[in-house]
C-alpha cells in the first residue's frame, strides 16, 4: 500500500512538472491544437511551436484576474488591440466567442481606472464583430467621459452586465467642470441604432456632483437605445435626447435611480417618440424628472416617483417647457402615466405645464407631503388630464393655476384639468388671470370627481376658487352603487334591532346616500339610522310614513379611513311591529 502511494505521488509531482514546463516553453511538449498559459503576459515570453494554431491562456496579467481568453493565430498583426505576440514573433487574435473587459486589462477594484482597456475592448468587438460586450461582476472606476462610445457607426450592440447589484462603473472625471456638457458616459451623435444597456450599477461623483450618464443628439439616426436592470446612483442627469429630429424608442426596463440633483431624462428633440418606462423607480430627483422642451410620446409603466427631499426642490415629475408643442412636434405631445406610485416633497410638483400637451394619468397613486407652507401639485397653463387617479396629500393641496403673463396672449387654452374618476385632495384652485385670449380665465372640468373633506387645521385656499357645481365644473354622480337590504325576510328593511351590515372598500368616500320605500300599510313615523359599526359616527336618519311612497335623500361625505368606518350598519324597523317593509338602502361611493 506505501508503494501504491509512493508511485502515485510521484506521478503527480510529474504531471505539475510538465504543466508548468509546457506553459514556459510555450507549450512545446503540449497538445498541438492547444497549449495553456497562465497569462497574456506568458505568451509573450514564449516560443510557440510553429504547428500550433490555437492556445488557451488562464488570465491576462496574471492567472485567475478573470481574463482568460482564447488566441488563434493570423498571418499578420491584427489591427485592434485584441491581440498578443508571442517571443517567436508569431501574432495571436483573440478568437473568444464573449469578449469581456477583464480580457482586456480592466482590473475591477474600484481603484484602478479603466478607461484604456474598456475602449481596447470595444475596438475589438468592432473588428471582430463582435454585438456585445460583458462587463463581469466587480467595481470599474473610470475617470474620463466618452466610457461607452462605440467610436463608429454601430447597429446592434450589448453592454452586458452580471447585474445591477453585482457589475458597478464608477464615473469619477476630475476634469468635468471644464469639459461641461462633453461630461457623459455615453455620447451617441447620429451614430449608434440599438444599443442596450443590461444589468449595470452607475454611480456619479458626489463630491462635485456633476456626473452625467448619455446625450443622444440625432437628425434622425441615433435610435432604440435601451435599458434592463440598470440603477443610476448621484448623477446630476441620466439621459439627454436632442437635435433636430428625431431620438425614438428610448426603453427602460426594471431600472432605478437615486440622488438625481439635475434633470433626470431631459427630452429636448422636436419631435422624440417612444420614450417608455416599464416598472421603474426613480427615488430621490431633486430637480425635474422629466422635463420636455419640445414635443414627442412618453410612457410611464407602473414602478414609482419620488421627487424632493433635500428641503429645497422645487422640480416637477414632468415639466413641460413654454417652448413645448410647437415646430415640427406639434401633433405629437402626449404624455401617459399608468399606475404610478409618486411621492411629492419639499415644493415639488407632480405637473409644471408651462407648454401644451396632453398629460394622462391613469390608475395613479400621489402622495404630496410637505412642510408648512402650501404645495402646488399641478401647475399648468394649457391641458392635463387625470384620470381613474388617487391624489392626496398631507399638509399640502393639489392646485390649478393659469398665468397672468401677457407673454402667453397668443396660446388658445390657459389652464384646462380635465380630471375623470378623481379622489382630489383638495379643490383645485383657478387664479384669475389677465390673458385676453378667447377663454380667458382658466377652467376645470371634473366628471365624477369627489373631494376629500379638508383636515382640521387645513383651510380652503385663499384665491379664487370654482365650486364643484358651478361654471364649467361638469360635474356628474358617481356610478358605484352598493345596497343594503333585508335577505332573512321578505320586505328588505331591517326589522326592530336587527343590524344590516355593508362593507365598503377601506379609503372609499361615501358620497350620498338613499333610502328607498314603496306605499304600505302600517304605522306611520319610522325611524332608520345609518352609521358606523360601532355607533360613534351617524351618517343618515330618516323619520318617515311608511304608508306613504318615499325616497329619502342625505348629502355629504364620509370617509372610510378605519374598520370601524367602513363597516355601515343600518338598523331601524317598526316600532310596535315585529314587520319587516319592503324597501332598502342605496349608498353612493367612490373608491
Amino acid at each position: 500500500m506505501a508503494l501504491q502511494q509512493n508511485i502515485q505521488v510521484e506521478a503527480d509531482i510529474g504531471k505539475a512538472f510538465d504543466n508548468a514546463l509546457m506553459s514556459l516553453a510555450g507549450g512545446y511538449y503540449g497538445s498541438r491544437d492547444r497549449c495553456d498559459y497562465d497569462s497574456r503576459t506568458a505568451v509573450t515570453s514564449s516560443v510557440v511551436d510553429t504547428l500550433r494554431t490555437s492556445l488557451r491562456t488562464a488570465g491576462y496579467a496574471n492567472a485567475g484576474d478573470g481574463g482568460e481568453a482564447v488566441y488563434r493565430r493570423v498571418s499578420s498583426e491584427p489591427v485592434h488591440p485584441g491581440k498578443v505576440q508571442s517571443a517567436d514573433g508569431a501574432w495571436w487574435e483573440i478568437g473568444s466567442n464573449e469578449l469581456n473587459v477583464l480580457q482586456f486589462g480592466a482590473i475591477a477594484d474600484g481603484a484602478s481606472d479603466c478607461y484604456d482597456a474598456f475602449q481596447d475592448a470595444l475596438a475589438a468587438c468592432r473588428s471582430c464583430n463582435k454585438k456585445r460586450l460583458l462587463i463581469p461582476a466587480g467595481t470599474y472606476r473610470c475617470t474620463r467621459p466618452g466610457l461607452f462610445n462605440t467610436g463608429g457607426s454601430t447597429n446592434g450592440f450589448s453592454f452586458v452586465g452580471a447585474g445591477m447589484g453585482a457589475t458597478v462603473i464608477r464615473f469619477i472625471n476630475g476634469n468635468a467642470a471644464t469639459q461641461a456638457e462633453n461630461n457623459y458616459l455615453y455620447t451617441n451623435v447620429n451614430t449608434d441604432l440599438r444599443i442596450n444597456f443590461v444589468g449595470i450599477r452607475f454611480e456619479g461623483d458626489s463630491v462635485a456632483k456633476n456626473s452625467r450618464f448619455g446625450r443622444i443628439a440625432s437628425s434622425g439616426t441615433a435610435q432604440s437605445i435601451r435599458f434592463w436592470d440598470v440603477m443610476w446612483y448621484e448623477f446630476e442627469g441620466i439621459t439627454t435626447c436632442e437635435g433636430g429630429a428625431t431620438s425614438s424608442e428610448m426603453l427602460y426596463v426594471g431600472c432605478k435611480a437615486s440622488n438625481i440633483y439635475g434633470v433626470a431624462f431631459r427630452i429636448d428633440n422636436i419631435q422624440s417618440v417612444n420614450h417608455n418606462h416599464h416598472g421603474c423607480d426613480y427615488e430621490v430627483c431633486l430637480d425635474d424628472v422629466f422635463y420636455i422642451s419640445k414635443g414627442g410620446m412618453l410612457n410611464v409603466f407602473g414602478g414609482s416617483i419620488i421627487i424632493g427631499g433635500n428641503g429645497v426642490t422645487t422640480g416637477a415629475v414632468i415639466h413641460l417647457a413654454d417652448t413645448s408643442g410647437v415646430g415640427i412636434g406639434f401633433n405629437n405631445w402626449t404624455y401617459n402615466f399608468y399606475g404610478v406610485r409618486t411621492e411629492l416633497k419639499d415644493h415639488s410638483q407632480f405637473l409644471n405645464g408651462e407648454g401644451q400637451g396632453h398629460v394622462n394619468l391613469i390608475g395613479c397613486n400621489t402622495e404630496v407631503i410637505t412642510g408648512s407652507e402650501p404645495n402646488r401639485a399641478v401647475y399648468l397653463l394649457y391641458h392635463g388630464l387625470m384620470m381613474a387617479a388617487n391624489m392626496t396629500r398631507l399638509n399640502g393641496r393639489a392646485h390649478l393655476q393659469a398665468d397672468n403673463s401677457t407673454a402667453f396672449a397668443n396660446r388658445n387654452r390657459p389652464a384646462t384639468l380635465i380630471a375623470t374618476d378623481c379622489l382630489l385632495g383638495s379643490r383645485f384652485s383657478v387664479t384669475r388671470d389677465n390673458v385676453s385670449n378667447a377663454g380667458g380665465r382658466g377652467k376645470a372640468i371634473l366628471e365624477r370627481c369627489k373631494p376629500f373633506s379638508l383636515p382640521s387645521g387645513i383651510s380652503e385656499p385663499q384665491d379664487q376658487c370654482l365650486g364643484w357645481n358651478e361654471g364649467s365644473n361638469a360635474f356628474a354622480v358617481p356610478k358605484r352603487i352598493a345596497t343594503i337590504k333585508n335577505h332573512v325576510r321578505a320586505g328588505g328593511l331591517p326589522l326592530p334591532g336587527q343590524v344590516l351590515q355593508l362593507k365598503l372598500p377601506i379609503g372609499a368616500v361615501v358620497t350620498g346616500v338613499r333610502l328607498y320605500h314603496p306605499s304600505e300599510n302600517g304605522p306611520d313615523d319610522q325611524v332608520y339610522v345609518l352609521g358606523n359599526s360601532d355607533g360613534s359616527v351617524v351618517h343618515s336618519t330618516w323619520l318617515f310614513d311608511i304608508s306613504t311612497a318615499q325616497t329619502l335623500q342625505t348629502t355629504g361625505y364620509w370617509q372610510c379611513d378605519s374598520d370601524t368606518n367602513r363597516t355601515l350598519h343600518f338598523t331601524g324597523g317598526a316600532r310596535n311591529s315585529n314587520e319587516s317593509y319592503t324597501g332598502y338602502c342605496e349608498v353612493e361611493y367612490i373608491a
